[in-house]
């Protein structure tokens, strides 16, 4: 991820990611909330094709999240990326 930022109504958070890293190129994402954690998860593009290929993502947080987890593919578990103080 090169940059993130939350917008001033703390409802969404704009993820700025490399357009090519270890995993290949990324096409799109899916994030789940689940109480208080939001959940993503990165998917590369097939054949590590950048035409398909996304820079940014807007998600949309609820107000009680207080963390932000990510998805390690290498050990298929969640790594905590943000969390509030």
């Amino acid at each position: 991820m090169n940059d993130f930022a939350v917008t001033d109504n703390m409802k969404t958070i704009e993820l700025d990611v490399d357009e090519a890293n270890r995993f290949g190129h990324i096409r799109t994402l899916k994030a789940k909330q689940e109480e208080d954690s939001l959940y993503i998860t990165f998917y590369s593009t097939y054949v590590d094709n950048a035409l398909n290929a996304n820079k940014m993502f807007s998600i949309n947080v609820e107000s009680d999240c207080d963390k932000i987890l990510f998805l390690s593919k290498g050990k298929g578990k969640m790594g905590i990326g943000f969390a509030k103080r």
